[in-house]
């Protein structure tokens, strides 16, 4: 067996004995942070980092979007994709100055 096949094995294992322990009534991010720690868990809590974070805010996402109300208006909807980001991007350089 490869390593990336025991890996995939390991974290399966990992993700079953997780759905069947018991559930308790408890702080689930103090349980994710005891988790963590514990090397059985890691492949686990690494996943679940990459997969299960959510942004604190959505302001960042509605300042693009009014952002690109503007830059791509109904007179400028034919921008090429790369160009429209470029705009972005210096738009978002000019704001930080």
């Amino acid at each position: 067996m490869t390593d990336n096949a025991q890996a995939n094995t390991s974290l399966v294992e990992n993700e079953r004995q997780y759905l069947n322990s018991p559930i308790e009534n408890v702080n689930i991010l103090a349980d994710w942070k005891v988790k963590s720690e514990e090397p059985q868990w890691i492949p686990l809590t690494n996943m679940a980092l990459d997969y299960l974070i959510v942004h604190a805010t959505s302001v960042p996402s509605e300042q693009i979007f009014s952002l690109a109300k503007i830059t791509v208006s109904s007179t400028r909807n034919r921008l090429n994709p790369e160009k429209v980001c470029e705009s972005f991007c210096l738009k978002t350089w000019f704001a930080a100055d």
